[in-house]
């Protein structure tokens, strides 16, 4: 189960003298001063939690690059490059390095705690051992690395 068809997208300028970002036209944008250090997300009124999570999954696709991980950077021959980021789902984003797809970034979404504590019921910790089957009394069941469910379709 997950959230597809967000259809968010971002494009900007990545500078890579600098390791800043801009918009194509120059004009002033909250996510980018985000990403560039400027502001913080809970300092803005626009930017929220989601934010976060694609100013971290832009960074691990610089890392990768910068790091040689890929075996390969877009960024090598260029000062300053286009960078699109289109949002696929909650945990899927897809970037485009002067209009070439380059990095698809696969991450799980991170709560605040204070998002968390609207979830209802939920225990800390929050870490999973392992499978327990379904327990009527609760009318839980743990999910385990690995489990596997017939759903009888």
């Amino acid at each position: 189960m997950g959230i597809t068809g967000v259809g968010s997208s971002y494009n900007f300028i990545y500078n890579t003298k600098t390791g800043k970002l801009s918009t194509k036209d120059g004009s002033k944008n909250e996510f980018v001063d985000f990403c560039n250090g400027d502001v913080k997300g809970e300092d803005t009124e626009t930017l929220n939690h989601f934010d976060e999570h694609t100013r971290y999954q832009f960074t691990r696709m610089l890392f990768a690059y910068g790091t040689g991980m890929t075996g390969q950077n877009p960024f090598a021959n260029d000062e300053k490059v286009e960078i699109t980021a289109d949002i696929d789902s909650a945990t899927h984003t897809s970037f485009y390095v002067n209009g070439q797809k380059a990095f698809t970034a696969i991450t799980g979404m991170s709560y605040l705690p204070s998002e968390i504590q609207t979830f209802g019921t939920v225990q800390q910790p929050f870490k999973t051992r392992g499978y327990k089957p379904y327990d009527p009394s609760t009318n839980s069941i743990t999910i385990g690395v690995g489990s596997r469910f017939n759903l009888g379709n």
